[in-house]
């Protein structure tokens, strides 16, 4: 499996990137690997069970240089990783990198982590039923990446290009 298709086309994207923004100190763009079964044919899809769309994967890019993205990239690239929920692999062609180009603030998406998290820790002191609260707590990183993709580190919230 490769996600990286051409290295050349993605030092092409980031160069064009460049020439739209900058990330600042506290920034960073998020890097998300999605399942959709638009790509699948009418047999796969009878054969996987596959949700119409789902993050399977999520990456943080720091700094806007090609090897970053290429690493980013290799980080989410192993073959028979994504399974459907039979445990069926999911095809090649159904995995689309797709990139967040709002910068956003990895201190402030910490910051609400953290009070989410002491939220919960009250809960569990004040609370019978604490499974719920624990299972969230074991997916602490999808709780920060959720707190990352809303934490928006500029006024306008956007980048237009």
């Amino acid at each position: 499996m490769s996600l990286l298709k051409s290295e050349y086309e993605l030092d092409l994207f980031v160069r064009k990137l460049n020439s739209f923004f900058s990330l600042e100190k506290d920034e960073v763009l998020c890097l998300y690997l999605f399942v959709r079964n638009k790509y699948l044919s009418p047999e796969e899809k009878a054969e996987i069970s596959i949700p119409r769309s789902f993050v399977c994967a999520k990456q943080v890019i720091a700094s806007l240089d090609t090897k970053s993205f290429v690493r980013a990239l290799r980080k989410m690239d192993i073959d028979g990783a994504y399974l459907d929920k039979s445990g069926n692999s999911i095809p090649e062609q159904c995995l689309i990198p797709y990139i967040s180009f709002n910068p956003s603030s990895p201190i402030k998406a910490f910051v609400q982590t953290q009070k989410e998290f002491l939220d919960d820790l009250l809960e569990i002191q004040s609370s019978n039923n604490t499974k719920q609260v624990y299972r969230k707590m074991q997916r602490l990183d999808n709780v920060y990446f959720s707190h990352l993709q809303h934490a928006f580190s500029r006024n306008n919230k956007s980048i237009s290009c």
